[in-house]
């Protein structure tokens, strides 16, 4: 199923109620390797102004969402529910309710290359039992709102979210309290860190409470401050001192 080249606007100012998405899909593609089905295939699309989601897909495999805008929506701008191996790459979620890129029940996840601006629930956030997803080389700016709402959130409720990659982002947050990246529980298992930058009040710290995080060449300070590199079941390991000599 291919759908490309379309601009949605939703209305919701007067579409008030009911549960209204510009693009869902549901129960497309399948299999992996040699026998995979492709899924949906999204390029070139403009969701804008839905009460709902910009763009979701939910139970599927094999899917794609590229080169699209999420923009203005009720809830989530682009939000992946029960799949598996999908790629988001290139788009642009801003300006929505709730989170700009949503991953729920969902594994081998590959997100990257894309900008997420001004969500006011947050950048990103991997919850259910989410395992083996990549998120790389995205650009967050301005999510969270004023309140202590985290750009990169890995929320555990009631199941694990394990094998996060999040690799080379670039995060930057002037108001709110909240943390560049929040992994909020103990069942949140060998999440991997590198290289990511933040900076700004609303996104000055690492908020880890999960287990065997992975910290390689990551500052846990803002502007590149105190990189550390610790594997699983280290402490210490080796850390890097900026100019003061404070590790």
């Amino acid at each position: 199923v291919v759908l490309r080249d379309l601009l949605l606007d939703g209305n919701k100012a007067t579409n008030t109620t009911g549960t209204i998405s510009g693009v869902a899909f549901n129960g497309v593609g399948g299999g992996s390797g040699s026998t995979a089905r492709q899924g949906a295939v999204i390029t070139n699309i403009w969701a804008n102004n839905f009460t709902t989601d910009g763009i979701y897909i939910s139970n599927s495999a094999n899917s794609s969402i590229a080169n699209s805008t999420a923009q203005g929506n009720g809830s989530q701008g682009i939000r992946v529910g029960n799949s598996s191996r999908p790629v988001i790459a290139k788009n642009i979620s801003q300006g929505n309710t709730a989170f700009g890129i949503s991953i729920a029940g969902t594994s081998f996840t590959s997100i990257n290359a894309n900008t997420i601006n001004d969500n006011t629930g947050g950048g990103v956030l991997f919850s259910g039992t989410a395992t083996d997803n990549n998120f790389t080389s995205n650009a967050l700016r301005e999510n969270g709102g004023s309140v202590s709402n985290s750009s990169i959130q890995i929320a555990v409720v009631t199941s694990d979210v394990d094998r996060t990659f999040i690799v080379g982002n670039s995060i930057y947050d002037s108001v709110g309290t909240g943390s560049a990246i929040l992994i909020s529980g103990a069942t949140a298992d060998d999440t991997y860190l590198s290289n990511n930058s933040f900076s700004g009040p609303g996104a000055s710290n690492i908020s880890d409470a999960g287990t065997n995080t992975r910290y390689v060449g990551q500052a846990t300070a803002a502007l590149g401050a105190n990189v550390l590199f610790r594997q699983a079941n280290s402490t210490t390991a080796l850390t890097v001192q900026n100019a003061s000599g404070t590790s």
